[in-house]
């Protein structure tokens, strides 16, 4: 189905995914980590509250933030799923690395003997994604077919955390490029480079995931 037809469906089926990818597309000051807007001239938080109180302000706004945060082109289809993993809002794609990361790892931290240890985990990656990591990790990291990390979970880093941002920029690394120079905006400006993982797998692991623990307010960006 062609973008246009699919779009027009989608305006009448589910208007807040066609909400969702029309911010994408056109105001990337909604929805850009405030580290991003402020690498940009003229998008600090006061103009931005100023310039959205009024149509022209919003138009302004649009033209300014994409020219200014590089995104030339826009990108509409959305009709693959997986693909809109890049719409999630920056808060999700962050709890879904601390679960990925944890996931991957859940070997290392079943391993993990000193209470010390645990606490420092769960202090930088939540009681809800160590707990998930522990009671799912073994089922769902067999069937993306990743091998398991060798050597213990480093407990005084954001190794975890960093490990899910990899893995999600894996694979919305093979995604087009407008699609991914969005999603970077969505990640941590200074997050360390890691090895990628092929993009199949990295969806193997990340989709079961999702299905199990996207919260109920993001749930419409896959309906």
């Amino acid at each position: 189905m062609s973008a246009p037809v699919w779009l027009g469906r989608l305006l009448r089926g589910n208007p807040e995914l066609y909400r969702q990818i029309y911010d994408w597309n056109l105001y990337p000051h909604r929805w850009a980590r405030p580290e991003w807007l402020a690498t940009a001239p003229g998008l600090a938080p006061d103009i931005i509250q100023a310039l959205e109180r009024t149509e022209r302000g919003r138009d302004r706004l649009s033209r300014h933030g994409r020219a200014a945060l590089g995104l030339t082109d826009t990108f509409w289809d959305f009709e693959p799923r997986p693909r809109r993993l890049a719409l999630l809002p920056a808060t999700t794609l962050e709890r879904l690395a601390r679960f990925a990361g944890a996931v991957w790892h859940w070997q290392g931290l079943s391993r993990m003997v000193s209470q010390r240890d645990h606490r420092a985990v769960t202090d930088r990656i939540g009681t809800d994604a160590h707990a998930f990591a522990l009671r799912r990790g073994r089922a769902l990291l067999g069937p993306a077919g990743l091998p398991a990390p060798i050597g213990p979970v480093k407990t005084d880093s954001d190794q975890l955390t960093t490990t899910g941002w990899i893995l999600i920029a894996s694979f919305l690394g093979a995604e087009p490029d407008p699609v991914l120079a969005r999603a970077q905006l969505k990640f941590p400006r200074e997050l360390p480079p890691g090895e990628a993982t092929p993009a199949p797998q990295a969806w193997a692991l990340l989709q079961p995931i999702l299905q199990e623990t996207l919260p109920a307010s993001d749930r419409p960006c896959f309906a």
